[in-house]
């Protein structure tokens, strides 16, 4: 049996001395364990790489992310045995009338407003919530966490009484306004993450800011309360075909727009089960001949280096700038390389600057590429304290998150010296660095104070 695994896994010696095989009779049983380990399958540590987010879709992707945040925290932070949150809670989101046009067009958007924060804010948030940095794409927009509510059932995990329609305890929409509750699907939990507070506080939830995925165990002791409910993020494309029934405010008149979409209607009923609400009289059918198609295509990566290479060159806008980099930054050429370098120190936006660092990840045991990153890292470390509030810029976090990450540049003695610098400098940038340098889990394991 021994012999037969040998020539199987050709790597078993260096394996057994990783897993610290027990006897040789036990070798296979600790090999095949080994081997077993579940894996999230992205390419990278820390982020998730243009290329990777065009070979799934934004709900494939959503779901992988997901169920890596389930294997690294849910039993370091719970119990490991016991019923799941999934199982006694609702996923919904308070609407207007006014909102469901767009919703009918664009599906549901991202509804926190970081436009005062800015955009170094908003990368840095998706981030510590997923436990990766999300490279920029037009599949990454729908990626991206939408806001919504997670209704918990049991009165123990609520702190409050508040039977309010449209109450959600981080600012969701307070009555009369949001009027329309959209109830999802069982199958959006599988790409659900909650926390029990509003994440734009970032308050750590049991030493980590990344978000609780819906397995997690709920003890007759729960460790987290809801105001009123708990915040929900869930990610990937969300659409009127995500929806299971809409509950609407009494008095309320059945919008246009849903009943195009054939969901059923329900007029709300306030439960003394529920600290929120729960669907009463049934108002409307639903009628599947309505149903949304919720296919999604998966985008084709164009790889002709020169023509972008000259569109990039041509164009003035930022945003076709970034996307035409992130393109160029799936070719392993010498060609694009030197574009990327080239045109490095010209990108006076952050964020291109992000996709070029990423660009630049697949040539990391390139001279030229150690030699500019490293220049940029010794230039951020002399502007950090000067930039804005909260000291972090996208192509910081960036840089941090592909040098751990990518086998040219994890071992390099000088680019982690520096980045350590930069962290005690930067408390914003100190927790990314304790986690991937200093192998910090992303959920520590939860000791209790009894």
């Amino acid at each position: 049996m021994i012999i037969q695994l040998l020539i199987l896994f050709p790597f078993s010696l260096a394996l057994a001395q990783e897993v610290d095989c027990p006897p040789e009779k036990e070798l296979p049983k600790a090999l095949l364990e080994k081997i077993s380990t579940p894996s999230s399958g992205f390419k990278y540590k820390g982020y998730i790489s243009y290329e990777e987010m065009n070979e799934k879709t934004s709900r494939e992707l959503a779901e992988q992310l997901v169920q890596e945040i389930h294997v690294s925290c849910d039993e370091a932070r719970g119990a490991k045995e016991g019923k799941s949150l999934e199982e006694d809670s609702d996923v919904m989101m308070y609407v207007t009338p006014g909102d469901l046009i767009k919703i009918e067009k664009d599906g549901f958007q991202e509804n926190k407003n970081f436009s005062s924060m800015g955009e170094a804010f908003e990368i840095k948030h998706a981030e510590s919530l997923s436990g990766r940095l999300l490279a920029p794409s037009e599949n990454a927009k729908y990626l991206k966490p939408k806001y919504a509510v997670l209704d918990v059932k049991k009165k123990e995990n609520v702190m409050s009484g508040d039977k309010v329609f449209g109450y959600s305890g981080g600012g969701y929409g307070l009555p009369p306004k949001k009027n329309i509750a959209m109830v999802f699907k069982p199958s959006v939990k599988k790409r659900t993450t909650w926390l029990p507070q509003n994440s734009l506080f970032e308050q750590p939830f049991r030493g980590s800011r990344v978000a609780n995925t819906l397995k997690y165990i709920d003890t007759k002791d729960p460790s987290f309360q809801c105001n009123g409910s708990c915040e929900a993020q869930i990610w990937g494309k969300l659409d009127f075909s995500d929806v299971d029934y809409v509950i609407l405010q009494e008095g309320t008149p059945i919008p246009e727009e849903i009943k195009k979409s054939g969901i059923a209607v329900y007029k709300a009923s306030p439960s003394e089960t529920s600290e929120k609400l729960q669907k009463g009289e049934l108002l409307l059918a639903a009628d599947p001949t309505k149903f949304t198609s919720s296919t999604e295509s998966v985008k084709t990566i164009p790889k002709a280096s020169s023509d972008l290479i000259k569109a990039y060159k041509e164009s003035f806008n930022k945003e076709e700038k970034k996307s035409l980099i992130n393109q160029l930054g799936t070719i392993n050429s010498e060609e694009v390389k030197k574009t990327i370098l080239e045109n490095f120190n010209l990108a006076n936006d952050a964020s291109l600057r992000s996709s070029m660092i990423m660009g630049l990840a697949q040539h990391g045991k390139d001279s030229a590429v150690r030699a500019k990153l490293l220049s940029f890292l010794k230039y951020k470390y002399e502007v950090v304290e000067k930039e804005s509030w909260y000291g972090l810029s996208p192509d910081l976090l960036t840089s941090l998150i592909v040098i751990a990450s990518s086998e040219g540049f994890k071992d390099d003695k000088d680019l982690r010296e520096i980045l350590e610098k930069i962290s005690e400098k930067n408390s914003a940038l100190k927790e990314s660095y304790d986690r991937f340098f200093l192998n910090s889990p992303i959920c520590p394991e939860y000791k209790s104070k009894e």
